[in-house]
C-alpha cells in the first residue's frame, strides 16, 4: 500500500542565516544611501536660506532707499546683515554639523546691494560645502540676480 511521509515544513537553519545576511547587506547599502541624501539635502536648504536672505537684502535695499550689505565669515556657519549699523547675525547650524561658508570672492567678504538693487562690486561666488565635501556656488551677478550650482558627492 502507499506509504505517507512525514515531510518537515519549514526553512533549514542556512536557510535563514543566508537571508537575514541578505537583509543586512541591504539595510548597510540602504543607511549609507540615506545619510548621504540627508547630508545633501541639508546643504541644499542652508543654500536657500543664504539666497533667501540675499533676496530679503536686496528687496530691502530697493524698497528702503538704503545699503544693506550681507557679510559672510570664510570656514563659519555663521553669516550677517547689516544697515546703518545694524546688524542681525544668522547661523546655518541648524541645518547640520559640517555646513559652512568655505569661500567668497567678495571683496571683505561682503555683499552690498546699493538701493538700486544691484551690487557694489562685480559679480562674486560664495562656495557653502558640507561635512561630505559636497558644495554648492552661489553666483551673485552686478544686476543682483543670484544662481545656484551643486556638486554632490
Amino acid at each position: 500500500m502507499w506509504k505517507t511521509r512525514n515531510k518537515k515544513r519549514g526553512f533549514s537553519l542556512i536557510e535563514l542565516i543566508i537571508v537575514i545576511a541578505i537583509l543586512g547587506v541591504l539595510l548597510g547599502i540602504a543607511s549609507y544611501s540615506w545619510s548621504r541624501y540627508r547630508e545633501n539635502a541639508n546643504l541644499r536648504s542652508a543654500v536657500r536660506e543664504i539666497i533667501a536672505d540675499l533676496e530679503l537684502a536686496k528687496e530691502k535695499a530697493k524698497g528702503e532707499n538704503k545699503t544693506y550689505e550681507v557679510t559672510f565669515t570664510e570656514g563659519s556657519p555663521n553669516y550677517s546683515i547689516s544697515v546703518e549699523g545694524l546688524t542681525t547675525t544668522k547661523s546655518l547650524s541648524s541645518f547640520g554639523s559640517g555646513i559652512l561658508v568655505e569661500s567668497t570672492s567678495f571683496n571683505q567678504e561682503k555683499v552690498s546691494f546699493l538701493p538700486r538693487g544691484t551690487l557694489a562690486t562685480n559679480t562674486g561666488r560664495i562656495i557653502v560645502k558640507n561635512g561630505r565635501n559636497s558644495q554648492a556656488t552661489i553666483t551673485i551677478n552686478i544686476t543682483g540676480r543670484v544662481y545656484v550650482s551643486y556638486d554632490f558627492k
